[in-house]
């Protein structure tokens, strides 16, 4: 997922980190496990 991350628009990135934070209620993608390892 790495890669596919890096060539998204920022924009659409940030958009779905938002996403994530709100439906993840155990904050593992904040935490950058999925997003940024």
């Amino acid at each position: 997922m790495k890669e596919s991350y890096r060539i998204w628009p920022s924009e659409t990135a940030q958009k779905l980190k938002n996403i994530m934070s709100i439906y993840d209620h155990k904050h593992l993608f904040n935490q950058g496990h999925y997003l940024y390892d």
